[in-house]
């Protein structure tokens, strides 16, 4: 048995046979605590009895080291791809853009150019200055419109399913809509009620031909 003599407390440092003694004892004599050896930190560190003010210091500052889980390096906030808003009116502008250079300079059969990305990105970017978007959400935008285009193409071309031009709407009735869903993905499962008045001109622009030259 040890005993310590600090600031604040009196410490009974004791080996577990002595608890119902100690214990009986610290409560007779006022301000003593025990503490036994088991809940004591010995390995390469000073021995400082559970409670004390220096014990107290190194367990905040042992906490202070712990680094939160969500910013360690399984995780940053930084690089995450965001996607961008886009309005119909900004969607419209786009696909006007994508028109003024659809040339076969600009364009090939896989599609436009590195430089004529850049270049329309650039022209995006001038007549949208309220605008915060990167190339690749733009790249991003196109490919989004054009996976549409294609779903509603093939949707049309089903038994039963109409158009209605005046409303840019694929009208059909609740069990062709199941069957479309089923059969050509979820995608199209968002124009149940959203109109897409950008279909014409798309159609021109993927399914159209290319202007000769450089516009």
């Amino acid at each position: 048995m040890l005993c310590i003599d600090t600031e604040l407390y009196r410490f009974i440092i004791a080996d577990s046979l002595d608890t119902e003694l100690l214990i009986l004892l610290s409560k007779k004599i006022g301000r003593w605590k025990v503490v036994f050896h088991s809940d004591m930190h010995s390995k390469g560190t000073p021995v400082y009895p559970k409670g004390s003010p220096k014990f107290n210091l190194m367990q905040a500052q042992k906490s202070m080291k712990k680094v939160s889980p969500k910013y360690g390096k399984k995780y940053s906030p930084i690089g995450e791809k965001t996607r961008a808003t886009w309005s119909r009116a900004l969607e419209k502008y786009l696909v006007e853009i994508l028109h003024e250079h659809n040339t076969t300079y600009h364009r090939s059969q896989n599609g436009w150019n590195s430089e004529t990305w850049n270049l329309m990105v650039s022209i995006f970017q001038q007549r949208n200055p309220h605008v915060n978007v990167k190339k690749s959400q733009i790249q991003d935008k196109e490919k989004d419109l054009k996976r549409d285009y294609m779903a509603l193409r093939e949707a049309r071309k089903q038994s039963g399913v109409g158009w209605n031009e005046a409303k840019s709407m694929l009208p059909a009735e609740p069990h062709l809509w199941i069957n479309l869903i089923a059969s050509l993905g979820d995608r199209l499962s968002k124009f149940k009620r959203k109109a897409f008045p950008l279909y014409d001109t798309l159609e021109e622009l993927y399914d159209g031909q290319l202007a000769e030259g450089k516009l």
